[in-house]
């Protein structure tokens, strides 16, 4: 076999792999324009919903947080503020703004996983059936008005975990 056929070969089968690539990104592409079928409701509840912002040294975006979570359409939301090592007045500020506010220190533990389980480990021993769902939030999310009524129909619906869109105010 000659060079000159080898190449030719081996560029055919090289061809065809990306066209099978190609065809299959296109045919995965089509799926994003399928509506989603919406599911039926399993339960027909109310969920009670804790929001929970994690914050330290927020207090320049905290007030914009916890009044997007006030202005929801849904009405069974308690809204707590973890005050993680703050040296500002982000507690201060959350408290003003009607959040439940937990203030904790802990120099050697200063990650939002450490204060998001501090909080969680408190929280369910006060109030183990309170809630039903807890959702997180950064302290510079902004939360669009019917985001838990939306997530009430996912949790009515089955799911168990959702995701849902978030904003920021201070990308950077």
């Amino acid at each position: 076999m000659s060079l000159k056929s080898f190449l030719l070969i081996t560029q055919t089968i090289l061809f065809y792999l990306l066209m099978f690539f190609w065809i299959y990104q296109l045919f995965i592409c089509l799926f994003a324009f399928l509506k989603e079928k919406k599911k039926p409701k399993i339960i027909d509840k109310h969920h009670k919903f804790m929001a929970v912002i994690a914050a330290r040294n927020e207090e320049r975006v905290i007030r914009e947080a916890i009044k997007s979570l006030k202005n929801q359409t849904y009405d069974n939301l308690d809204i707590y503020v973890i005050a993680d090592n703050c040296t500002d007045n982000t507690a201060r500020d959350a408290k003003f703004e009607g959040a439940i506010v937990y203030e904790r220190t802990d120099p050697t533990k200063r990650r939002k996983g450490y204060a998001l389980e501090w909080f969680l480990d408190r929280i369910l021993k006060e109030k183990p059936d309170e809630y039903d769902v807890f959702c997180v939030f950064d302290a510079d999310n902004i939360v669009k008005e019917d985001f838990f009524e939306k997530m009430n129909e996912k949790f009515c619906e089955g799911e168990e975990i959702v995701q849902g869109y978030r904003d920021i105010r201070n990308p950077r």
